[in-house]
C-alpha cells in the first residue's frame, strides 16, 4: 500500500510542476515504481541513477 501510495502522490507532483526538466525526472521515479510493482526488481533504477 505505501509503494501504491508514493506512486500516487508522485502522479500528482507530476501535474503541479511545469518544468520539462523536472517533470522527466518524476517520469523516471515512475518508471521504478512500475518496474518494481510488477517485477519486484529495481534494476531500471541503477540505470537512471547512473545516467
Amino acid at each position: 500500500d505505501l509503494i501504491l501510495n508514493a506512486r500516487d502522490l508522485i502522479v500528482q507532483a507530476y501535474t503541479f510542476i511545469k518544468a520539462r526538466e523536472k517533470q522527466l525526472k518524476l517520469l523516471d521515479l515512475l518508471k521504478i515504481f512500475k518496474e518494481y510493482i510488477k517485477k519486484n526488481k529495481l534494476q531500471s533504477a541503477f540505470l537512471i541513477i547512473t545516467s
